[in-house]
């Protein structure tokens, strides 16, 4: 499992405290996370993070007809035809419980050019900005003293340990 994948699962887990699987294989396609909450709530979440790079941004536009596979997977409909709309993806998730329009589908990305969050919305995909999900899971970390054996909660909690005592030893 990538490290955006780890983070986002453990935020879905601890945060929005959903019962999390990630990374579920669906013969030539892959599902990123799946969630469900104790009063019932579904999300189906795919995420695509890049830093850095020109195509850092979710964007408009037909994957099929960029030639560079990064830049395609940047693309709005290469979610909504490639990871919401794979015929295995559906039969994967209908084994599980989630039948069409009884859970919420999730785009995570490093922010979006405009009229994209328009777009997804119209195609009933809510995006979240993984920044912001970076910032939810720093929060809840923050002031906990307890051991996390989760391995990107105890990086977190370490991260937030490390910037506090920097911040003490600024200050002397």
């Amino acid at each position: 499992m990538e490290a955006v994948e780890k983070i986002l699962e453990a935020y879905v887990r601890y945060v929005l405290e959903f019962f999390t699987i990630p990374n579920i294989k669906c013969a030539n396609a892959e599902i990123d996370l799946i969630a469900l909450s104790a009063d019932g709530q579904k999300l189906h979440v795919e995420s695509s993070v890049h830093i850095g790079s020109p195509f850092s941004e979710l964007r408009l536009g037909d994957y099929k007809q960029v030639k560079d596979h990064a830049t395609s997977r940047r693309c709005l409909t290469f979610f909504i035809d490639r990871k919401f709309g794979h015929r295995e993806v559906h039969q994967e998730l209908l084994r599980r419980g989630f039948s069409p329009g009884s859970y919420r589908r999730v785009i995570v990305s490093w922010g979006w050019k405009p009229g994209v969050e328009q777009a997804a919305k119209e195609a009933g995909i809510e995006l979240w900005d993984f920044r912001d999900i970076l910032q939810k899971l720093r929060d809840e970390m923050r002031g906990k003293s307890s051991y996390f054996k989760d391995d990107t909660l105890r990086t977190v909690q370490l991260l937030e340990l490390a910037k506090k005592e920097e911040a003490k030893r600024e200050k002397h």
